[in-house]
């Protein structure tokens, strides 16, 4: 009875932690038996047969019985292939997918290719696909190869030498022409993120995985065939061949198997003790649950470390551990501060850390305590209105004590370099928070704090105080231009017309006479190359635009760059071609952020782009026209010109696109207006105007009063329902 209820107990556990890798069906481990594969049409004992060199098959290398995996020897200058069909056909008008591990062993500089799989018509000697093959592709280089879908050049993946990889296949059979069979194929492994598909499946004929299919006789899931017959082919080694015949499966089909995992020191950990004692969950722990054991063969841990010199990457192999427990430990020699370690553990089947079918661990990383103070918490960029009193703060730490025992602060200012000290502008200069006093337009600055403790210091990030401010502000006025330049109201920076003495001036925004210039191919201006969002990171345009329209022929126009010639756009807006006035902002980093409907040809129209922090180096980027906002989006970028040249009616530089109307009232600003000053500088100029029109305002006055209840008593009663009070539907 007691036997009885081990049994049921054992059976219980076994189905109710049912495995990730349930779904797929092997078709050998390589573990000596064929587990319903064919290896070989006269081949015995577990060899593959090789067509050519029947006195030098590849074999599975018999490590130990529970790691033997088969071998590509990459020493054999033999024309040979071994054929491995399914006993289980994938049926016509069905999909599958074939898994198996891999791991390269060779990369000289006259390997040849290495194809893996192809079709397989069920003959003494087979025939294969040389179009639709999974191949490992020597680089010629002594040391790359890659993971390639199709033999076409750039259609591969680079890997590394000596790591096991994942791949997956999936056949898709349901086209009722097998000429259109296809095939996708993924990888995963070292250096990889996820299951990486190398390219988009081919379609009708390209990646043809059945050139000479014979209906009944399966599909191959694995053929070695070596591209040339005088020169060695890519030596690899291979595990854990599987299939899926109900669709597409990306699992992994050896979760079973678990790596190393869940290290201590975390992967990436800083300020790590000195003798800090390594460890780690080994293969003996699931994987998805440490405090569970996996079924798993494991009885070795073997360790490999770097040397601590942050120049030499390499990992070094150290100790082998037996195995036994559902964690691992080895404690290193003692570790120099400053020192930055690699390391991994290579779960094996035996002592020996050279087996072939060791599962290699990932690479973890971590830095010893360091000599310096660390920096935890930066200072972030201000931007800070007139008058206010802008603060930074640095979070640091002792990583000798872990806290902030013996550190010391000091602030500086980051282009000259010099210490800012207390007094009218600046207090708390020697502590982790920077105040600045009464900031004023031109207060922008670089800073930094210096965290200093016995052993070391460390500087934080350099960051902008910028103060708001409008750089900028071009009237246009007849009054306000010599013959050689547009005068700045704000006396920063003069527009330049392209040919001096020609300016030609309209009615402006506001009535006044000659307050607007008219744009044309002599009188587009450039304005310096500043960069508006420079302290900020912020930018705002505003500009009144009279459009005479797309001209005769249709002509794309601009209304303000920062644009070179060659097209290195830091920012450009217009693009002005059709009748609907449609105008966007664009820069070499970004697609369009357009407006339509847009302008009205032969009418002055207010402009304003805004551009505002928002996440990392994204920003807000909003359009307003005529005070009311039209445009909102979180994912624009300035483009890394800082030094083109800004131009007023035109795209670039060269004067390209030139806008076909007149401008006024140009300003820039190096901070994003809010909607209330937009609609501020609308209605400067053209008076109150509605927002948005109230609920129930029938007669669009923008306001509810007794206009609108006249009309709603007008239609009292009025009554639409079927067939209380209409009896005919129209």
């Amino acid at each position: 009875m007691k036997t009885l209820k081990l049994f049921l107990t054992v059976l219980f556990l076994l189905v109710s932690a049912a495995p990730s890798w349930a779904g797929w069906g092997i078709i050998d481990d390589y573990e000596g038996e064929t587990l319903g594969l064919i290896h070989g049409q006269t081949a015995a004992n577990g060899q593959v047969w090789n067509i050519d060199s029947g006195t030098q098959p590849y074999l599975e290398v018999a490590v130990e019985d529970s790691s033997q995996v088969f071998e590509s020897l990459p020493s054999t200058p033999k024309y040979g292939f071994g054929q491995l069909p399914l006993a289980t056909t994938i049926a016509e008008g069905t999909t599958a997918t074939l898994y198996y591990r891999i791991k390269l062993i060779d990369a000289t500089a006259d390997a040849a290719t290495a194809y893996i799989i192809g079709g397989y018509d069920g003959t003494d000697t087979g025939h294969y696909s040389k179009t639709a093959v999974i191949a490992f592709v020597n680089n010629n280089d002594g040391t790359g190869c890659a993971f390639a879908y199709s033999t076409v050049a750039g259609d591969e993946l680079a890997i590394q030498l000596g790591q096991w990889y994942e791949a997956w296949i999936y056949i898709n059979l349901t086209d009722a022409d097998p000429d259109n069979y296809y095939f996708e194929a993924y990888i995963d492994g070292p250096g990889l993120s996820g299951q990486t598909l190398l390219t988009s499946n081919g379609g009708a004929d390209t990646y043809q995985l059945l050139r000479n299919y014979t209906p009944g006789q399966g599909i191959v899931a694995f053929s070695f065939y070596k591209s040339s017959a005088t020169v060695p082919a890519q030596g690899f080694f291979m595990d854990d061949a599987y299939i899926d015949l109900n669709g597409k499966n990306l699992t992994s089909a050896y979760n079973w198997l678990a790596l190393a995992h869940d290290p201590t020191p975390a992967d990436g950990a800083e300020d790590v003790p000195q003798n800090t004692t390594l460890s780690w969950y080994t293969g003996l722990a699931d994987i998805n649950d440490p405090n569970s054991w996996a079924t798993s063969g494991i009885t070795h841990h073997h360790v490999y470390m770097s040397n601590g010199d942050p120049d030499d990457p390499n990992v070094y192999y150290k100790t082998t551990i037996a195995a036994g427990a559902q964690t691992g430990s080895w404690p290193p020699p003692t570790m120099p501060l400053d020192s930055v370690y690699s390391w991994r553990v290579d779960e094996g089947f035996n002592s020996n850390p050279g087996d072939p079918g060791v599962l290699t661990g990932q690479l973890w990383t971590f830095d010893v305590v360091h000599s310096v103070p660390t920096i935890v918490e930066q200072p972030e960029r201000v931007v800070a209105d007139v008058g206010s009193n802008p603060q930074f703060h640095v979070g640091a730490i002792n990583p000798l004590t872990g806290d902030t025992t013996g550190l010391s602060y000091k602030w500086y200012n980051a282009t000259t370099g010099l210490p800012l000290n207390d007094g009218a502008e600046f207090s708390n200069t020697t502590t982790d928070t920077l105040t600045v006093l009464d900031a004023q337009v031109g207060d922008d600055m670089y800073l930094f704090c210096r965290v200093t403790m016995v052993t070391g210091s460390s500087d934080t990030d350099t960051v902008t105080l910028g103060v708001k401010d409008r750089l900028t502000y071009w009237t246009f006025d007849a009054a306000q231009y010599s013959g050689a330049a547009h005068a700045d109201e704000e006396g920063y920076q003069a527009a330049i017309p392209h040919v001096t003495g020609t300016a030609t001036f309209t009615t402006g925004a506001d009535g006044t006479a000659d307050g607007a210039l008219i744009v044309d191919a002599d009188n587009w201006c450039t304005a310096g190359s500043f960069v508006p969002e420079e302290y900020t990171g912020e930018m705002s345009l505003s500009l009144w635009v009279n459009w005479n329209g797309p001209g005769e022929p249709a002509a794309t126009q601009y209304m303000i760059s920062k644009r070179k010639a060659d097209g290195s756009s830091h920012f450009h807006c217009g693009g002005l071609s059709s009748t609907s006035g449609a105008f966007k902002i664009r820069t070499s980093l970004t697609g369009d952020y357009t407006v339509t409907p847009g302008l009205t040809a032969g009418a002055w129209n207010h402009v304003v782009f805004t551009v505002a922090n928002y996440d990392g180096g994204a920003k807000r980027v909003r359009i307003y026209l005529n005070g009311l906002g039209e445009l909102d989006a979180t994912t624009f970028l300035f483009g890394n010109f800082p030094d083109a040249v800004i131009t007023i009616g035109s795209l670039d530089d060269a004067g390209v696109y030139p806008l076909n109307g007149a401008v006024d009232d140009v300003a820039i600003y190096n901070y994003a207006l809010t909607p209330t000053e937009v609609a501020t500088l609308y209605s400067s100029i053209n008076g109150p105007y509605c927002l948005e029109y109230p609920p129930f305002d029938y007669d669009q006055s923008c306001v509810v009063d007794l206009a609108d209840f006249a009309i709603f008593a007008a239609q009292w009663l009025d009554c639409n329902i079927f067939p209380t009070c209409i009896t005919t539907v129209p």
